[in-house]
């Protein structure tokens, strides 16, 4: 059995075989609970989105991580917590948020990726990581070792909420609730 660390690909982002089995998992979790409709899909083409966050990479002075690059492809923006991302004006929305927020005293290696403007979700660019940021607090809390956990653990809360819009669904359409990773 191969290295569940092996890469696929090449390039600048390249992706784990384990990294590769978690987007699968969350793939078929948002098809199977039917929703699509709670994110924003790029129209663009991989290689354009690529692009665009080589060029915000560059911008804001750190790397993207792989987790939130395969989100960016697939899904673009939103999700059950609105989480930045690629907007239809083939901008990524998290850009000027990182600058704006730098003012405030986010650190260098932090991306906001969701939050109020108080409390922010933000990816730490040097590890991978999740974390939350306030402005009213020195230092962040660690809240997720990766992308796809965040994601999961939002979509599973979406699915375990009573006022969820799908629970009249026959039972083919159920979501499937539980632990994901």
């Amino acid at each position: 059995m191969k290295n569940l660390e092996q890469t696929i690909g090449g390039g600048e982002h390249q992706v784990s075989i384990s990294d590769r089995l978690k987007q699968k998992n969350l793939e078929l979790l948002i098809e199977q609970n039917h929703l699509m409709s709670y994110f924003i899909p790029s129209n663009e083409s991989p290689q354009k989105i690529r692009s665009i966050i080589i060029s915000a990479e560059k911008e804001l002075g750190v790397r993207i991580p792989n987790s939130y690059v395969w989100f960016l492809i697939k899904y673009g923006q939103g999700g059950p917590k609105e989480i930045e991302g690629m907007t239809k004006q083939k901008t990524l929305s998290f850009v000027n948020e990182t600058k704006n927020y730098r003012k405030y005293g986010l650190p260098f290696n932090l991306i906001p990726i969701s939050g109020d403007g108080e409390s922010m979700d933000c990816l730490d660019s040097s590890t991978g990581a999740v974390v939350n940021w306030g402005m009213d607090r020195a230092g962040v809390v660690h809240c997720f070792s990766n992308f796809y956990d965040y994601l999961s653990k939002l979509i599973l809360e979406c699915l375990n909420d009573p006022s969820f819009s799908n629970n009249n669904l026959s039972n083919e359409e159920k979501p499937i609730q539980g632990e994901l990773f």
